[in-house]
């Protein structure tokens, strides 16, 4: 469920970036190095081509935009805490992602993260219902939450 969730969304952005011609996609293969004691690994990911002209061997910038899905069936694992959570999120954004996507496959909900202007931490949910957008970041972006999700 976890792939399949991580593709879907991956495959989305793919096609989106490269018809916009916006940057990079990637899935799951891609590190970056946000600090020398933080290196993240997200389920799916974007980098513009303002601010990455090509691609390099390594990461040493946040995406714009990174993909967590959470994997409720192994709540065990300590990354996958909702503090846990919320730290990983913190992680990408202050230096630098624009939005963090985590997205609860048990519930069928995607939870946008940002940073306020005043440095808070802002969180909208979007229900199974309702659309994904990619506001500033992903210009014209749009995907239905409930397209993520294997049909029941």
């Amino acid at each position: 469920l976890h792939a399949f969730i991580a593709d879907e969304i991956f495959a989305a952005l793919r096609q989106h970036v490269k018809q916009h011609d916006l940057g990079y996609a990637f899935s799951d293969s891609v590190s970056y190095t946000l600090s020398e004691h933080d290196v993240l690994i997200p389920d799916a990911s974007f980098v513009s081509k303002s601010r990455q002209l090509s691609l390099p061997d390594r990461f040493r910038i946040a995406p714009d935009l990174a993909v967590e899905v959470v994997s409720l069936s192994n709540l065990h694992d300590c990354r996958n805490k909702p503090r846990e959570i919320l730290n990983k999120v913190e992680t990408y954004l202050h230096p630098g992602t624009q939005v963090v996507w985590v997205i609860y496959p048990d519930e069928q909900v995607v939870d946008v993260h940002k940073l306020a202007e005043d440095g808070t931490l802002n969180l909208h949910k979007v229900e199974k219902n309702a659309v994904l957008d990619g506001n500033a970041v992903l210009p014209d972006f749009s995907l239905n939450v409930r397209d993520i999700f294997p049909n029941d």
